[in-house]
């Protein structure tokens, strides 16, 4: 952690910035007006104006090539569950490969919360849970409350989705969707629009598994159940 002014105070080992701090840990480095270091809990608390940047090494953080870029209000970095919490107006871009094509793929997701959880998390403290061992790499996204995303595929039409409640699951490359789901896509030229209650998006396969209220409108083509799985 960078800044000019730290407050410590002993009894309760926390450090209290009351300007602009930068901070940097593995892969992950960022900014925010005000901080507050809490280490005997190995948390930092950004209190406002967050900017977070997110690199697959420290090769490509030294070259400025990143794979996540996050603002929001607030937000809390917990070293040792490995996980950042992201509170209020959260704006995220993603990069990943597409597993289906190997086309670079972006995501970008609005919300008002989110939780950044990062590879390596623990559940417990011990040997394990050592924050200078945690890896940084991206695991899952878990986002509530307007969500919205937008993700593209290099070369093809983009993907919108709203829903109340999003899980993104980076190995799979799929979005567990809850609390009203709405998904607006196109492929060979055909718009899909899809609805219903829950809904599970596998981006790699380009198929959905709908639940509870379920409507997919495809030009003049419409199907209505409580349960669908469709192909696009």
């Amino acid at each position: 952690v960078k800044t000019n002014n730290i407050v410590y105070t002993k009894a309760t080992e926390t450090a209290d910035i009351d300007e602009t701090v930068t901070f940097e840990r593995a892969g992950i480095r960022g900014k925010s007006f005000g901080a507050s270091v809490r280490m005997a809990e190995k948390r930092l608390e950004l209190h406002k104006e967050v900017e977070i940047e997110a690199f697959e090494s420290p090769e490509l953080a030294k070259s400025g090539v990143r794979y996540a870029k996050i603002n929001s209000s607030s937000a809390s970095y917990d070293q040792i569950a490995n996980k950042i919490d992201l509170i209020d107006s959260v704006v995220i871009n993603l990069r990943t490969n597409s597993t289906g094509s190997g086309d670079p793929q972006t995501i970008d997701a609005t919300s008002n919360r989110a939780v950044f959880f990062l590879d390596g998390e623990t559940a417990s403290i011990d040997a394990a849970a050592q924050p200078e061992a945690a890896n940084t790499k991206l695991k899952k996204l878990e986002m509530t409350g307007n969500v919205h995303l937008v993700s593209t595929e290099t070369g093809t039409s983009p993907t919108t989705i709203d829903a109340g409640y999003a899980m993104y699951e980076k190995s799979t490359d799929r979005i567990e969707l809850k609390e009203g789901t709405h998904i607006v896509t196109s492929a060979s030229g055909k718009t899909t629009d899809v609805r219903s209650n829950e809904a599970v998006y596998d981006q790699r396969a380009l198929k959905f598994a709908l639940t509870g209220g379920a409507e997919i409108t495809q030009e003049t083509n419409f199907i209505k159940g409580d349960l669908i799985t469709a192909d696009l």
